[in-house]
C-alpha cells in the first residue's frame, strides 16, 4: 500500500491537493459558481428600465417561493424513498449496500443541498440562502403552515424557554426542590401557585425555565402542557420531516467549518484583538445560520427531535470526519464532499490543543475528543468563550433526557479547561467582560447542576465534585505568599511583615488578595465557585463529598490557603496610613464567604443522623488545623500571640466551629463531638486566634489601629455585618464558648486576661502587675484613654460567651424572634430590610416567608407612613411586650455593627422604660436607667458548662478589681460598673443553680479552689458565696470586700463625696424592700442601680448566710438611727426658731467680713498697678500660668503628643492678607 502511493503519477496527486484546497483559497469563487448555477432558474429578471413597481415584485417573489416549493415537494419525494432505503444521512451516494438507482438520487440530493449550503466559510451566511434552506425544511408547505404543523405534534417533558440576563421570571420556593429553580412566564401563569411564597426576579445570569423537571420541582407546581401528566399529542408519522434530516447535517457542518482554524486565525492576527472580541467576530459571521437552527428548533415537534437525533449521532459524525487524503489520493474521480474530513481536521487538532487544563492530573483528558456533533458543538461554545447564540441554542434542547446527559457529561469535561480561559481573561480583560463571561457560563451550569439526580450521574461518570474544586482551586492559587503568622520570639512583637526567605518559620501559603492576583481582584473565581455552591446544596452530593477522602482533601486544599490572609500590623509610630484604595479587605471577606462559608453551612445542613459523616469532617478538619498550628510554630505552653498583628481569616477554626453548632443543632452527633473534648491540648491551641480577633476589636474601639486609615476599623465592620456575622463572628464566638466548656477554667480566665492585656490595664488604674511572664515582655497598653475600651472589650466577649444561647435542636424559632427583635430594637425597618438583616446560614432561608411573617406579627405593630409628597414604605415597630419580655442587650450588641448603633438601641428602651409606671426615687440627678440586663437560667447543660469560668477566684479577682477601681477612684466609666454588677448576679444565679449541684458529682470540670471547698463544707453554695464578704490584699493595697463597696457607692449616689446619714436611713429601706422581692420575678428588671444592685442582694441574701448578716446588720443599724433622729427632731422642735435666728447672725458677719477683705485688696492692686504703669486690660490679657520655652501638640485623630522643636517643629502657620479697601490686615491660622 505505501508503495503504491509513492508510484501514483504527480499529476494526480497535483489535482487531490487541489480539491482540498478549495475549503481555503478558493472556496469562496467555486461555491459563488454553485450557487449562480443552482438559481439561474429563478433569478428575477430586471425590467428594462431597471424600476419595476412593486407589484412585479412581489410577484417575482411569488413565483419564486412557489418555485423552490415545488421543488421541496420533488426533493421530499426523494428524501422518502431514501429513508425508505435506510440511505444513511451522509455518503449515501458512497454506500455500497444501496442499489445504483438510490445511490444515484442520494448524490443529486447532496449535491443540490452542498450547492445550497456550502460557499466561502469567511464569508457571512447569507439571508437569501436562509429562506431557501426554510423553504426546502417546509417540503412544499408555506413556512407558517409548516410551524403549525410542527405545534400541533409538539410536546416535551421540560420547558425549553431560555432567557438571557435581566430577563424577568418567577421562583416559587413552596414547590421547589432547589432553591435555583426558576419558571417562565407562562408556566407559572398557567400552573397553580396560590397561597405559595413565590417571587418574580430578574434574572442575573440568565437561566431556563424548569416546569417539568422532576428532579427540581413538585409536580404540582407544573403547567399543564409540562411533566409526566401533561397533555400529549397525536404521534406524526416518521417521514413527517425527512428532507430536514438531510439538510439539518449540512448546515452543522457549514457552522463548525466557519470556526475551525481558530487557533490559526487568531495567531495570525496582528490588530492586537483580545480572544474575546475575536470569537465574537467570528460568531458574528455565522448569526444567520446560528439564528436558522435555533428557528428550527423553536418549532418544536419533530423538527426539534430530528436536530436532537443527529446532533447524538456518532455514525453521521464519524461519516463527516472518516475521509482522509489517501482516500482522495485513491479515488482521484471522486468530487471533493462539503464535509468535516482531513481537509479540516489538522486545523481542528490545533483548536482542539489550545485549550489547555488548568489543574495537570492523570485523569485530566490529553485532549477533548468529540464523538457526535453535539460534542463539536459544545467545544466551539467553550473556545469562542461561550457566545450567548449558541448557549441559547444549546439550552433550548435540554428537555430531552438523552441529549441533557450527553451536553452536561461534555461540558462538564470541558471544566478545567473553562476555568484556565477565566485566568487568561482576567490577564487582559477588565472587570465588566469577565463578569459578563461568568454569568454565560453560570446560564448553562446552573441548567444542570440544579438537579441532584443530573449531579449524582455525572459524579459516576467524569467525578464531578473534583473537577469543580481542582477548577475553583487552580483559579485561586495563581497567587500566593507566604504567611507571615508565627510564634518565633525574634519576630513576636513585629509590627511589620518580617522577610519570609527562612523556609522554617514561614512556611504556610496564604491567598494574595492584593493587585498581583488579578483572578482574585476581577472575581474570575466567581462562576466556578457558584457552581461549587450549587452541587453542595445537594445532600446525597454532601454526603458523597463526606464520605470521599480525595474530595474532602482536595476541598481542604483550597480553603486552607484563607488561613491567615490579608494579616494587617499595627503601625505604632509614623505618619498615619495614606487613603487605601485596593480594599483588599473586602476581597478576603467576599472571598472566605463565597467558597468557604456557604459551602461549610451547605453540606453541614445535609446531614441529619449520618455520625459517620460528621467524624470524617472533624478529623480532617482537625488534622489541617493542626498542620496550621505546627506551620506557625504554636505550643501547648503558648499563652498569647502576636500583640501586633491580626487576620480576620481563620476558616479552619471556623469550620470546626460550624460542626459544633450542627452537633448542637441535632442531639444524635453529640457523640461526635469526643473528637474535639478528649483532646484539650488541641482546644487550649484553637482558642488563641479567635480570641485575638475579638481583641482587635476592642483595639480598634479604642484607637490603637488609628495610624493604620480606615482599613482596620472597616474589617471589624464587616466581621459584624449582617451578610457575614454568621459565618465570621457567631463561628468565632461559638468555638471560644466550646473552648470554655471544657478546658481548665483558671488557664482559660488567664488567656483571656493575657489577651486583652489586663495587666497593663490594671498597672495603669493602680495596680501592680501579676507574675505572668510574655516571650520578651513588653508593655502593649501605654495609654490610660485606651483602659475602658479593653476592659469593656474583655467584659462584653465574656458576657457573649455566657449569655448568647446555643442553638439547640428546635430553637429555630426561637432564634428568629431574638434576631428580629435585636434588628428593631437598633431601628424600625421595613419589611424588605427587616428581612435582609436576618443572618443567614448557607443558601436556603432559616424559615420560610409565612413562618417569618407570623413571627413578625406576634412582635412588632405596622406604622403607616406619612401620606406626604414622597412614597414611602411603612415600617415596622417593637411593641412594648417585646421590649420587656425579649429585648436582650447583650444579643442585641452582638448585631450591632458600631457603638452608635448599641447607644441607639439602649436609648430606644430607656425612652420604652420611661414611659411606664415610675421607678425608685433613689437616684442621683441626671441618672440614666441601667442597661436592662436579663437574668437566664442555668438549668441547660451546655450553658452551665460554658459558664464555669465565672466561679474562677481569677475572674472574680478581676471583677473585685474593676468594681474597687470605680467605686474608690472613678477611673472607669459607669457601664463597665453596670456589667461588672450582671457578671456578680450571673455567678450567684449561676451557683444557685441545678446544674451546678450537679456539677458537684464530677469535681473536676470546676476550679480547684472550688473543689476544695466542695469537699469541706456541708452548704458548698454559701460557702462559694462567701467570696462577697472577702476583703482581699494586694500589695500594700487592700480591697474591701465587694459587698462594703457596692454599699459604699449606694451611700454615695447623692453626692459623690459624701455619705449623709439621711441618706443611709433612705437606702436601708429600699435595701430591705428589695430583699423582700420574689427570686422568681427577678429575670426582668429595669430602673436604676438601686434596682439591680439589689437584685443581687436580693439572690445573695437567699443563698449566703454571711451575706444575709452583713446586709441584715446594715439594715437593722439605720433603722435605729432613723428612729433616734425621728424622736430628737421631735424634742429640739421647740428650740429651732432660736438656731435659726443665731445662724443668720453668723451669716450676716461672715459676708461683712468678705466684703471688707476684698475691698482691702482693691485698694492695693491700684497701687501696685500704678506703679508698673500697667492697665486693667493689660492686666486681664496677662497670663498666671509659667511660660515654657517648649510646646506640645496632641494629634487629634491618634491622641499621639508631639514636641515642637527647631528640628521638627510644630505650630501656627499665619498667612496675612492685606485688604486695601479698608486698609486693614486678614490674618488665617494653619496648624501644623
Amino acid at each position: 500500500m505505501f508503495s503504491l502511493r509513492i508510484s501514483c503519477p504527480w499529476l494526480v496527486l497535483r489535482r487531490h491537493f487541489r480539491n482540498a484546497l478549495i475549503y481555503f483559497s478558493v472556496v469562496e469563487d467555486v461555491g459563488n459558481i454553485v450557487e449562480c448555477d443552482s438559481s439561474s432558474d429563478s433569478t428575477l429578471l430586471p425590467s428594462e428600465s431597471g424600476r419595476g413597481s412593486k407589484l412585479e415584485n412581489k410577484m417575482k417573489e411569488q413565483d419564486w417561493e412557489d418555485e423552490k416549493m415545488n421543488e421541496a415537494r420533488n426533493l421530499k419525494i426523494i428524501s422518502d424513498e431514501l429513508k425508505a432505503k435506510r440511505c444513511p444521512l451522509f455518503g449515501g451516494k458512497y454506500c455500497d449496500r444501496l442499489p445504483k438507482d438510490i445511490r444515484k438520487k442520494a448524490g443529486a440530493l447532496e449535491a443540490r443541498l452542498d450547492s445550497l449550503i456550502s460557499g466561502s466559510v469567511t464569508a457571512p451566511f447569507r439571508s437569501d440562502t436562509r429562506d431557501e434552506v426554510r423553504l426546502l425544511i417546509a417540503q412544499g408547505l408555506t413556512t407558517a403552515t409548516f410551524k403549525d404543523k410542527m405545534k400541533k405534534y409538539n410536546f416535551s417533558l421540560k420547558c425549553n424557554a431560555v432567557w438571557s440576563a435581566d430577563a424577568i421570571a418567577y421562583r416559587c420556593n413552596t414547590c421547589a426542590f432547589n432553591p435555583c429553580m426558576s419558571l417562565c412566564s407562562s408556566c407559572f401563569k398557567n400552573s397553580n401557585h396560590d397561597g405559595h411564597d413565590f417571587n418574580r426576579f430578574f434574572s442575573q445570569a440568565g437561566g431556563a425555565c424548569d416546569c417539568g423537571n422532576v428532579d427540581v420541582l413538585k409536580e404540582s407546581g407544573f403547567c399543564f402542557r409540562h411533566g409526566p401528566n401533561a397533555r400529549r399529542p397525536p404521534i406524526p408519522s416518521p417521514n413527517i420531516v425527512s428532507l430536514g434530516e438531510f439538510i439539518i447535517p449540512k448546515l452543522f457542518v457549514r457552522l463548525f467549518l466557519s470556526f475551525r482554524g481558530w487557533a490559526k486565525q487568531y495567531n495570525a492576527c496582528k490588530d492586537g484583538s483580545s480572544k474575546e472580541s475575536f470569537s465574537n467576530h467570528i460568531v458574528d459571521r455565522t448569526c444567520i445560520l446560528i439564528e436558522l437552527i435555533q428557528e428550527l428548533v423553536d418549532y418544536g415537534g419533530p423538527i426539534r427531535d430530528v436536530i436532537i437525533r443527529n446532533l447524538l449521532d456518532p455514525q453521521l459524525y464519524h461519516d463527516l470526519n472518516k475521509r482522509n487524503a489517501d482516500d482522495d489520493i485513491r479515488d482521484h474521480d471522486r468530487s471533493p464532499d462539503f464535509s468535516l474530513d482531513w481537509r479540516t481536521r489538522g486545523l481542528f487538532l490545533e483548536d482542539l490543543q489550545s485549550l489547555k487544563p488548568i489543574v495537570n492530573s492523570s485523569q485530566t483528558d490529553a485532549c477533548y475528543k468529540p464523538e457526535c456533533l453535539l460534542d463539536e458543538l459544545v467545544f466551539w461554545m467553550v473556545r469562542l468563550i461561550f457566545p450567548q447564540i449558541l448557549i441559547n441554542l444549546c439550552l433550548s434542547l435540554l428537555s430531552d433526557v438523552s441529549y441533557r446527559d450527553v451536553f452536561a457529561r461534555r461540558f462538564f469535561s470541558l471544566y478545567l479547561c473553562i476555568a484556565e480561559i477565566l485566568v487568561d481573561l482576567s490577564k487582559y480583560e477588565g472587570d465588566s467582560v469577565i463578569y459578563a463571561v461568568g454569568s454565560r457560563i453560570i446560564h448553562i451550569s446552573i441548567q444542570i447542576l440544579s438537579s441532584e439526580a443530573q449531579c449524582l450521574k455525572l459524579d459516576d461518570e467524569i467525578n464531578l465534585k473534583d473537577k469543580i474544586i481542582s477548577s475553583a482551586y487552580g483559579v485561586l492559587r495563581t497567587s500566593v505568599q507566604k504567611s507571615t503568622i508565627t510564634q518565633a520570639c525574634e519576630y513576636f512583637y513585629e509590627n511589620i511583615p518580617p522577610p519570609t526567605n527562612n523556609d522554617k518559620l514561614f512556611k504556610w501559603l496564604v491567598y494574595s488578595v492584593g493587585d498581583a492576583n488579578q483572578p482574585l481582584r476581577k472575581a474570575s473565581y466567581w462562576a466556578l465557585v457558584n457552581d461549587l455552591q450549587n452541587l453542595l446544596a445537594h445532600g446525597e452530593i454532601a454526603r458523597r463529598f463526606f464520605r470521599d477522602q480525595k474530595s474532602m482533601r482536595n476541598y481542604t486544599a483550597l480553603i486552607a490557603p484563607m488561613q491567615g490572609m490579608n494579616l494587617n500590623y499595627r503601625i505604632l509610630v509614623g505618619n498615619h496610613l495614606e487613603y487605601d484604595i485596593t480594599h483588599s479587605y473586602q476581597f478576603a471577606f467576599h472571598l472566605e464567604w463565597e467558597v468557604s462559608a456557604l459551602n461549610m453551612f451547605n453540606t453541614l445542613t445535609a446531614l441529619t443522623v449520618e455520625t459517620d459523616c460528621m467524624n470524617i469532617y472533624f478529623l480532617e478538619w482537625k488534622n489541617v488545623l493542626e498542620e496550621w498550628f505546627n506551620a506557625i510554630g504554636l505550643t501547648k505552653n503558648d499563652i498569647c500571640v502576636q500583640p501586633y498583628c491580626v487576620s480576620y481569616h481563620i476558616p479552619l477554626h471556623r469550620h470546626i466551629s460550624a460542626g459544633v453548632l450542627r452537633c448542637m443543632e441535632l442531639p444524635e452527633f453529640i457523640s461526635c463531638l469526643d473528637i474535639l473534648v478528649k483532646d484539650e491540648e488541641f482546644l487550649r491551641k484553637a482558642l488563641f486566634h479567635p480570641l485575638r480577633i475579638q481583641v482587635c476589636r476592642a483595639e480598634t474601639s479604642a484607637g490603637m489601629w488609628a495610624r493604620n486609615g480606615n482599613a482596620a476599623r472597616n474589617q471589624s465592620f464587616y466581621y459584624a455585618q449582617t451578610n457575614y456575622n454568621s459565618a465570621f463572628m457567631d463561628c468565632d464566638i461559638t468555638l471560644i464558648r466550646f473552648v470554655a466548656c471544657f478546658v481548665d477554667t483558671e488557664w482559660f480566665t488567664k488567656v483571656v486576661t493575657t489577651a486583652f492585656y489586663l495587666d497593663d490595664c490594671l498597672a495603669l488604674c493602680g495596680f501592680l502587675t501579676n507574675d505572668i511572664v510574655l516571650p520578651q515582655k513588653r508593655r502593649i497598653v501605654i495609654r490610660r484613654e485606651w483602659v475602658d475600651f479593653l476592659v469593656d472589650g474583655i467584659l462584653r466577649l465574656l458576657l457573649d460567651v455566657v449569655i448568647v444561647r446555643w442553638g439547640m435542636h428546635g430553637n429555630v424559632l426561637n432564634n428568629l424572634e431574638n434576631e428580629i427583635v435585636a434588628a428593631l430594637a437598633i431601628s424600625d425597618l421595613t419589611h424588605s430590610k427587616l428581612k435582609a438583616a436576618i443572618p443567614e446560614r448557607g443558601n436556603r432561608p432559616l424559615v420560610d416567608d409565612k413562618t417569618f411573617d407570623n413571627i413578625l406579627e406576634k412582635l412588632a405593630v405596622y406604622c403607616e407612613p406619612d401620606q406626604g409628597s414622597h412614597i414611602e414604605q411603612g415600617v415596622y415597630m417593637l411593641t412594648v411586650e417585646s421590649w420587656q419580655t425579649l429585648f436582650d442587650p447583650v444579643f442585641c450588641r452582638m448585631r450591632t455593627t458600631t457603638q452608635r448603633e448599641y447607644n441607639d438601641a439602649l436609648m430606644r428602651a430607656e425612652n420604652i422604660e420611661r414611659s411606664l409606671p415610675k421607678h425608685s426615687t433613689l437616684i442621683r440627678t441626671g441618672d440614666h436607667l441601667w442597661i436592662p440586663y436579663r437574668l437566664y437560667s442555668f438549668d441547660n447543660i451546655w450553658t452551665a458548662r460554658s459558664a464555669r469560668f465565672l466561679i474562677a477566684p481569677s475572674f472574680f479577682g478581676l471583677l473585685h478589681k474593676i468594681l474597687y477601681t470605680y467605686v474608690e477612684h472613678q477611673q472607669l466609666n459607669e457601664a463597665i460598673f453596670q456589667t461588672t454588677v450582671y457578671f456578680l448576679t450571673l455567678m450567684v444565679k449561676f451557683v444557685a443553680s441545678e446544674q451546678f449541684l450537679c456539677f458537684t458529682a464530677e469535681k473536676w470540670k470546676l476550679p480547684l479552689y472550688v473543689q476544695e471547698i466542695l469537699n469541706s463544707q456541708k452548704n458548698p453554695v454559701s460557702a462559694i458565696l462567701t467570696m462577697f464578704t472577702d476583703s482581699t490584699n494586694i500589695g500594700e493595697m487592700q480591697m474591701p470586700s465587694i459587698i462594703t463597696l457596692l454599699l459604699k457607692y449606694l451611700r454615695r449616689m447623692n453626692d459623690e463625696n459624701a455619705i449623709s446619714a439621711e441618706h443611709d436611713q433612705l437606702l436601708a429601706q429600699y435595701i430591705s424592700k428589695q430583699l423582700n422581692r420574689d427570686p422568681l420575678l427577678l429575670d426582668f428588671t429595669s430602673g436604676y442601680a438601686i434596682d439591680y444592685i439589689g437584685r443581687l442582694f436580693c439572690l445573695l441574701q437567699r443563698n449566703c448566710e454571711e451575706v444575709r448578716k452583713i446586709l441584715d446588720q446594715f439594715i437593722n443599724e439605720h433603722q435605729i438611727e432613723m428612729l433616734k433622729s425621728n424622736k430628737s427632731q421631735e424634742k429640739c422642735g421647740s428650740d429651732s426658731s432660736a438656731k435659726m435666728a443665731h445662724r443668720s447672725a453668723a451669716k450676716r458677719r461672715q459676708e461683712a467680713l468678705l466684703a471688707a477683705h476684698q475691698k482691702k485688696s482693691a485698694v492695693l492692686m491700684k497701687k501696685l498697678m500704678a506703679m508698673e504703669g500697667l492697665t486693667e486690660t493689660q492686666m486681664d490679657a496677662m497670663g498666671t500660668a509659667e511660660n515654657s520655652p517648649v510646646r506640645h501638640y496632641r494629634c487629634p485623630i491618634c491622641n499621639d503628643t508631639t514636641t515642637s522643636t527647631l528640628a521638627h517643629p510644630v505650630g501656627l502657620m499665619s498667612r496675612i492678607v492685606v485688604n486695601y479697601g479698608s486698609f486693614s490686615f486678614t490674618c488665617s491660622f494653619v496648624f501644623l
